[in-house]
């Protein structure tokens, strides 16, 4: 219940939304959204506001959350017995099973600094007690909306370590308004912020568990060798480490810039198979038909400077200038992606050039992605 040093709960303007919905980030496998089986929302008279709490020394860190909906804070209190805040002290059995993970990942510099980075956030780790994962091709998952991230209690530790690291890569991208429903984009520029923050979260999965293997824990790289959707992007991470490390003298630590240079070869690996892209193309095809009556709302472009923001290594400083493992070819790839998956031909309506009349006209193109089964 009680946590290291001083929790300061931080509201991060992340994204809400409008349907209500725990919309989720899953590793590898596919987008998801499931309902949330709460009320509307709205506050309960007597209700008790995190505000009141923030200066009790004891409180669980999960009841201290500061979301724009009630009922997402109610979430958290709910399971704050069964949930892991990145900075909290375990107390019970299934607070200390997140607890080993969350310090297996700290014994890689790249997973201890997302963790302190992470630290001033409502950010935890949750298992089966706190959601559990129904649909069978979902590793884990990040819940944006409550900032959690999902393992499956029976996954073997070095899945459970590659998993946590993609997905407290995406609770970093949240932090910097990246993990969104897609409403205020274009629909191709939602499927390429999609592929980038996918493409990125399993970069640096990777790069994290090469840091356990160099220290001696190879259970997380061991994973993402036995996994086909991981081995392709493992291989080309370490072909370009080991290339990078050749004539280094023997027991030489990897650079920041070693590691950016990795993690961009990784980041590309991501889109050389149409089949890991596609559970993500299907999702938003769904959410298209499903939520908007076959139109999508938004019109909106990628974030400026996502290449800045995205490509930062945990702790470094941020701004035009900071150090960045991701180029413009790197977004560029992403959109091209974007465009053959998500052609566009539209039609005007009266109101001429006015983006919120434009209707998606077809939806397939003569080089449009295969349609292909989840691996």
């Amino acid at each position: 219940m009680a946590h290291i040093g001083q929790f300061i709960p931080q509201y991060m303007s992340l994204s809400v939304s409008n349907f209500r919905r725990f919309l989720t980030f899953s590793a590898g496998l596919g987008l998801l959204l499931s309902p949330v089986a709460l009320n509307n929302g709205d506050a309960h008279p007597g209700q008790p506001g995190a505000i009141n709490q923030l200066h009790d020394p004891d409180a669980d860190p999960d009841t201290l959350t500061r979301f724009a909906k009630t009922y997402f804070n109610e979430w958290r209190q709910e399971r704050a017995e069964r949930t892991l805040h990145i900075n909290e002290v375990p107390s019970n059995a299934d607070e200390w099973s997140l607890a080993e993970i969350r310090e297996g990942l700290r014994a890689s510099p790249l997973g201890a600094r997302l963790l302190h980075e992470l630290t001033q956030t409502d950010v935890a780790l949750g298992g089966t007690s706190a959601k559990p994962i129904t649909q069978e091709t979902t590793l884990a998952s990040y819940l944006y909306n409550v900032d959690t991230v999902l393992l499956r209690d029976e996954a073997p530790r070095g899945r459970k370590l590659l998993h946590a690291a993609h997905e407290l890569r995406h609770a970093w991208q949240d932090t910097f308004g990246l993990m969104t429903n897609g409403e205020e984009l274009h629909e191709q520029d939602y499927a390429a912020l999609t592929f980038m923050t996918e493409a990125d979260a399993r970069a640096f999965a990777v790069a994290v568990a090469w840091e356990l293997k160099q220290g001696g824990d190879s259970e997380a790289w061991d994973a993402a060798m036995g996994m086909p959707i991981y081995k392709s992007t493992a291989e080309k991470f370490e072909a370009r480490m080991q290339s990078r490390l050749a004539n280094a003298p023997a027991g030489t630590a990897a650079s920041d810039a070693d590691l950016r240079s990795a993690m961009g070869v990784a980041y590309r690996a991501w889109f050389d198979r149409a089949s890991v892209r596609a559970p993500y193309i299907k999702t938003i095809r769904t959410t298209l038909a499903d939520e908007h009556n076959h139109v999508w709302p938004g019109h909106g472009a990628l974030p400026p400077r996502i290449a800045q923001t995205l490509g930062r290594l945990p702790d470094d400083p941020a701004g035009l200038r900071a150090p960045t493992y991701l180029t413009r070819s790197d977004v560029d790839l992403a959109k091209h992606h974007a465009r053959i998956a998500f052609p566009v031909l539209v039609a005007h309506a009266a109101t001429g050039n006015d983006p919120a009349s434009i209707v998606m006209a077809d939806r397939q193109s003569p080089d449009a992605e295969p349609r292909i089964a989840q691996p």
